[in-house]
C-alpha cells in the first residue's frame, strides 16, 4: 500500500491539462465577446476546438495508461469527440438544430470521460470532486441541448461560451492546486523503498 502523489500523476501530463484549460477559456470569451457571431463562423470555430481537445484527450489517456485501468475510455472518448469536431468541418452549412446535437455529443462524452476519470484511482481525493463536478455539468449541458435543440445561435453561442471558461477554469483549479491523492494497493514501490 502507498501513496500515489498528485505530482506523480501530473508530473508529464499537468501542461496538457493546462492547454485545455486555456483552450477552453479562449475559446468560451471569444463567442460571448462575438455578440454577432454566424452560424457559419460558430461551426468552424467550435470544429477547431473540438478536435484540438479531442488531441489533447487522447494525449492525456495514453499518457495516464499507467496510472489508470481506464485509460481506453478516455482515449475512445477523445477519438469521438475529434471526430464531431471534423464532422463539423466536412458539413459547415448545417442548421442551428443539427449543430446542437453535434454540441450535446460533444457534451455528452466529455461528461462521460470526465466521471470515468474522476473515480479512476490517477485522481487525487481534492480533485475528485473538480472533476466530477466538470462531468456533471458537461452531461446537464448535453441533455439540455437534446432536449431544446432548437434555442437559438445566439442563446447556444452564450450556454456554450460560459460552459467552456466555467469548465477550464476547474481544469486550471486541478493543474494549479495539486491536492493529495487517494491511498491504494500497488505492488511497485516507490523511490527508496525496498522491493519486497
Amino acid at each position: 500500500m502507498h501513496l500515489i502523489t498528485s505530482k506523480q500523476i501530473t508530473s508529464g501530463n499537468w501542461w496538457l491539462v493546462a492547454l485545455q484549460a486555456v483552450v477552453a477559456i479562449i475559446f468560451g470569451l471569444v463567442i460571448i465577446a462575438w455578440p454577432q457571431l454566424s452560424l457559419a463562423i460558430f461551426v468552424y470555430l467550435f470544429g477547431a476546438f473540438v478536435v484540438v481537445y479531442g488531441i489533447f484527450t487522447m494525449g492525456l489517456a495514453f499518457s495516464r495508461r499507467k496510472a489508470s485501468v481506464g485509460w481506453w475510455i478516455i482515449l475512445l472518448g477523445g477519438f469521438f469527440i475529434m471526430i464531431v469536431g471534423i464532422v463539423t468541418f466536412v458539413y459547415p452549412h448545417v442548421t442551428a438544430q443539427f449543430l446542437a446535437y453535434l454540441v450535446a455529443i460533444w457534451a455528452l462524452l466529455v461528461g462521460i470521460i470526465e466521471l470515468v476519470h474522476a473515480f479512476s484511482p490517477a485522481v487525487s481525493v481534492a480533485h475528485r470532486w473538480l472533476v466530477a463536478l466538470g462531468g456533471l455539468l458537461s452531461l446537464l449541458l448535453g441533455v439540455f441541448l437534446f432536449v431544446r435543440p432548437g434555442s437559438g445561435i445566439l442563446s447556444l453561442t452564450w450556454l456554450i461560451g460560459a460552459f467552456c471558461i466555467v469548465y477550464g477554469v476547474l481544469l486550471l483549479i486541478r493543474v494549479m492546486f495539486p491536492g493529495k491523492a487517494a491511498s491504494i494497493s500497488s505492488d511497485v514501490p516507490e523511490e527508496g523503498e525496498p522491493q519486497q
